[in-house]
């Protein structure tokens, strides 16, 4: 189970980027292109993962729930399972009829500002995942909602050109909708460093 409030959440990204700044471990300005600028970079799971509701009280896990959940960078590492892979086996999975997973977010932070005009996602198939930014007034936008996909397992959807292009530093995933048990095993964004000279 992995858990962080929102506040201790906000608290620790803030010393994060903090500290990167201060000690000059910023990424420094390349003109590399367009890359997937999420690749490894660090993830935040705010809120309660990897619990579900549908087991008797003092139940233990079975093999159909992936417990303890693999590492949050899991979602970053630009590694797919095959498609209809089962939505909770080594993914970062939660059940939102948890009343303290109701709320459940994913957030990236990006090593600099970046140019983003595609989005991916590889999550269980019968929700809705909607991907956030974090705009240049601290304010969250929408970028791109994902939705249900007539497969099984966790399935990839792809943004292609319904994304217009957006500037950030910080990426937020949040699901919705189907059957409140979600997850998500990768995500990718391709984009381009937006400050670079």
């Amino acid at each position: 189970m992995t858990k962080l409030s929102k506040p201790n959440c906000h608290l620790a990204l803030a010393t994060a980027l903090a500290f990167c700044s201060s000690t000059g471990m910023a990424a420094e300005c390349t003109n590399e292109g367009y890359k997937n600028v999420l690749y490894e970079q660090p993830v935040w799971l705010v809120g309660t993962f990897g619990v579900t509701s549908t087991l008797p009280p003092g139940g233990s896990y079975t093999s159909s729930f992936s417990t303890p959940l693999p590492a949050a960078s899991t979602l970053t590492d630009d590694a797919y399972f095959s498609e209809k892979h089962p939505w909770s086996q080594d993914t970062i999975w939660w059940d939102a009829r948890v009343a303290e997973s109701s709320n459940n977010e994913i957030i990236i932070t990006l090593d600099r500002t970046y140019l983003i005009i595609q989005l991916k996602i590889q999550a269980d198939n019968n929700d809705i995942y909607t991907v956030y930014y974090l705009d240049e007034n601290d304010t969250w936008q929408s970028a791109w909602e994902a939705g249900p996909t007539n497969q099984w397992g966790v399935t990839k959807r792809n943004s292609i050109d319904s994304v217009p292009p957006f500037a950030t530093g910080r990426i937020k995933i949040v699901a919705s909708e189907g059957d409140y048990q979600y997850s998500v095993s990768e995500i990718y964004g391709r984009g381009i460093a937006y400050d670079c000279e």
